[in-house]
């Protein structure tokens, strides 16, 4: 389970996040809604270590992430995909992807790679092509592929509009996993009057 418990953010002087609490279950998805500035995207570089917590913890299956430098985090098998996706132009989508695997050690990198090739066959044929020669909708697939690649626990994405948050059993969670809005109105977003079932 991935766990925040009252986190507080701040950039520069404004404060961004202020109490946040939430939950994610292993196989559960929940997706944070709200507007520009409401602190979705900055809620997920908090998990990833990008931005520090003020104050508050972050658990993941029990052990407090605050600590952590953020390649220690992605170690532990958190992805992420960026709204701007961050990919290395001059590598190809293979070493891109390959990326979060060298982070963690190497470990079962064919598997992986066997993973993203099932759930996205678009990215196994632009293995071989450079990042910069990619449309942006490609971009996005890779980007959602090297998250992926951190598998063993939660996969953050973020765009204008939205963030979500996957917690898996084993690899990418199934369809049917339970999917839950929340608004930042409320700080407890894990107990937001709009955490509903969502159309996954």
């Amino acid at each position: 389970m991935l766990e925040l418990e009252r986190i507080n953010t701040f950039r520069g002087p404004a404060q961004i996040l202020r109490d946040v609490s939430l939950r994610v279950g292993d196989g559960e998805a929940v997706c944070l809604v709200g507007r520009n500035g409401a602190g979705k995207t900055t809620t997920l570089r908090t998990i990833m270590g990008l931005v520090p917590a003020a104050a508050g913890q972050i658990l993941l299956d029990g052990e407090d992430l605050v600590p952590l430098s953020p390649h220690r985090r992605c170690a532990l098998g958190i992805g992420y995909m960026p709204e701007d996706r961050r990919l290395i132009g001059v590598l190809t989508v293979n070493d891109n992807l390959l990326v979060p695997a060298w982070a963690q050690g190497g470990r079962d990198v064919a598997d992986r790679l066997d993973l993203v090739s099932t759930l996205l066959p678009e990215v196994a044929a632009l293995l071989g092509r450079r990042a910069s020669g990619l449309s942006g909708g490609q971009q996005k697939l890779v980007a959602l592929a090297r998250a992926l690649l951190a598998h063993t626990a939660s996969c953050s994405w973020t765009n204008r509009w939205k963030a979500c948050l996957r917690r898996s059993r084993r690899g990418w969670p199934r369809s049917s996993a339970p999917f839950r809005c929340a608004s930042p109105a409320s700080r407890s977003w894990s107990q937001s009057r709009t955490s509903t079932a969502c159309a996954s």
